[in-house]
């Protein structure tokens, strides 16, 4: 059996949402009009892939309609292609405040009647481990792509010598910057990152994960602000290094002039 929640946002609305086999779903029509998309059956087709999109049955004020729910990565993939400046804090919403709410107050782990505190323990850890599998299922694809880009790397002396050189390189680029080499936004750039496993978001800033922080793929600059009333403040910034930019292309399978 399903458990349907609806989550409600004074500036988003409403987003229906489910549980199925231990994942969240997201109403795929709710979320494409919280973005501002004009046309969301026009969004959904076009930025999510099958795979992550499921039907379920549920009450309506029409009476039961067949809806679509999509899956986590193709929620960052509406969210990366929305071009509403309130993007951001919808994915900020979602994913750290709604979501690890709903987890740790057992908010997807409701409405069972005659479930025992043994079966609803059980589906808790199923969430879980569902969600450790995917999450270790982007980590293998990218480790597979990192090992057919590392062949080729050694088949080719000109880029061989060139990412010798990168391994020593001083330059440092902006997101923004390696987006516009690639042809994205910077925007799209970091939560295609995001839903391949290097990166994630912490207060406002990104982070590379556990796996990649200690590559040399980043640096980071704290920059000293002072406003009109003399008050001082810092903000931290993270650049790409050169070793860093080469990887994102060969993360993404585009090739770099050399």
């Amino acid at each position: 059996m399903h458990t349907f929640v609806i989550a409600e946002h004074p500036e988003f609305g409403k987003i229906r949402t489910v549980e199925k086999d231990g994942k969240i779903w997201f109403c795929a029509k709710d979320v494409a009009a919280s973005l501002g998309y004009a046309n969301t059956r026009d969004a959904i087709d076009r930025h999510c892939k099958q795979k992550g999109v499921c039907v379920h049955d549920i009450p309506t004020r029409g009476g039961r309609q067949k809806i679509k729910f999509i899956d986590e990565g193709n929620m960052y993939r509406l969210i990366a292609g929305s071009r509403l400046p309130s993007a951001e804090r919808f994915e900020s919403w979602i994913f750290d405040d709604l979501v690890p709410r709903t987890l740790k107050e057992g908010g997807y782990l409701l409405d069972i009647k005659g479930e025992t505190d043994s079966e609803l323990l059980s589906r808790a850890l199923l969430l879980a481990e569902n969600r450790i599998k995917e999450r270790d299922r982007h980590i293998s694809v990218l480790e597979e792509k990192n090992a057919q880009n590392a062949i080729k790397l050694s088949r080719q002396a000109p880029k061989v010598r060139y990412f010798e050189e990168v391994l020593h390189s001083a330059s440092t680029y902006t997101t923004t910057q390696i987006a516009k080499e690639l042809g994205m936004s910077g925007r799209e750039l970091n939560y295609r990152l995001k839903l391949l496993g290097v990166q994630f978001r912490q207060s406002g800033t990104w982070m590379l994960t556990a796996r990649y922080h200690k590559e040399g793929y980043t640096r980071t600059h704290t920059h000293v602000w002072q406003n009109r009333n003399g008050e001082t403040g810092t903000a931290m910034h993270t650049v790409w290094t050169e070793r860093g930019r080469l990887f994102i292309h060969q993360l993404l399978n585009f090739n770099i002039g050399y």
